[in-house]
């Protein structure tokens, strides 16, 4: 028997699709942000603060699981690349091109000059 070989496994990552801003926001200003400044010690400070914040963010940016083939993307799939230039760059290349009738006979994506 043949074993898989890329085997699925899970991403966990945070979903922003479904993020509703303005309640993020209005969530973000109405934090007791105040109750994380009552501490002498700037490390229990940020710590205070980070648990407010960290709330918020797991509130409404919940974890999600995915099970994927690879766990990371190749080198040249980055964030630079957006839905739509892949889409146009897709649509791009599956353009069919014209034939040019020449003396050889059908020569496609080539241009008789005249």
């Amino acid at each position: 028997m043949q074993q898989n070989k890329a085997e699925h496994t899970t991403i966990t990552y945070r979903d922003i699709k479904n993020l509703n801003k303005e309640q993020f926001i209005a969530a973000l200003k109405e934090a007791p942000w105040d109750s994380a400044f009552i501490f002498d010690d700037p490390d229990d400070v940020v710590d205070a603060w980070y648990v407010i914040f960290q709330g918020l963010v797991d509130r409404f940016l919940p974890l999600k699981h995915k099970r994927v083939k690879r766990k990371s993307q190749p080198k040249w799939f980055n964030n630079n690349i957006s839905s739509t230039d892949l889409r146009s760059a897709i649509n791009f290349s599956l353009k069919p091109t014209k034939a040019v009738p020449t003396t050889t006979g059908l020569i496609t994506g080539e241009r008789k000059i005249t």
